[in-house]
Parts: structure tokens; C-alpha cells; sequence
């Protein structure tokens, strides 16, 4: 964003404004535009951080858990190993999403620098 805004300034700004606009509320609409344009990769890098420290939490509230009920009732450890296993599959296939998710947002960055 940056880099673009560095090299290509005047297209920058006309990117900013929408078509049809008024002329008079073109101002506070760059300014809008900008202000979402700044905040997204913030959102992007927050959201990814927030979705995996989510994962470690609950695969460590979901082990505890299994641990405290599954004594309770007599059964082995190895009923709660599967289960954490299971849910640390379902982990991985999250984090694969979530890296797909973090690749496409960043060629559609870098495709808005050309």
C-alpha cells in the first residue's frame, strides 16, 4: 500500500473515489477509503493471530477437560490421546485453511500494487 502509494500517487487517490460521487464529498471519501485501505492488513494479521491462539487454548481446555472426565469415569488415557489427536487433525486442517486464507489476501495486495 505504501509502495503504491509512493509511486503512484494521483492513481492512488482516483482509486480512492468511488464513481459517481459528489465532488463535494470527495474528500471525506478518500479519507475513508484510505483510513480501510491502512487498517486491512492489520485486520488480516490480528485475525490469523486470534483464530490460532484460539486453537492452542481450546486443544488445552478440551485435554484438561477429557482428563478430569475421563478419570472420573474410569477409563484409560489413551481414550484421551485419540480425542486430543483428533482434535489436533482438526487443528492442522484449520491452520492449512487459514494459510490459504493469508496467501490469497496477500497476492490480492501485492496484485493492487501493479
Amino acid at each position: 500500500i505504501m509502495s503504491r502509494m509512493a509511486y503512484k500517487f494521483s492513481k492512488f487517490l482516483a482509486h480512492l473515489v468511488p464513481s459517481g460521487s459528489p465532488l463535494a464529498l470527495a474528500p471525506i471519501l478518500v479519507g475513508i477509503e484510505a483510513i480501510s485501505k491502512l487498517i486491512r492488513p492489520v485486520t488480516l494479521s490480528l485475525r490469523l493471530a486470534i483464530n490460532i491462539t484460539t486453537g492452542h487454548i481450546l486443544l488445552r481446555l478440551l485435554s484438561a477437560t477429557l482428563v478430569r472426565v475421563l478419570v472420573n469415569i474410569n477409563l484409560t488415557g489413551l481414550m484421551v490421546c485419540l480425542l486430543c489427536r483428533f482434535y489436533f487433525l482438526f487443528e492442522l486442517c484449520i491452520a492449512f485453511i487459514q494459510r490459504f486464507v493469508f496467501s490469497l489476501f496477500c497476492c490480492q495486495y501485492l496484485g493492487e500494487h501493479s
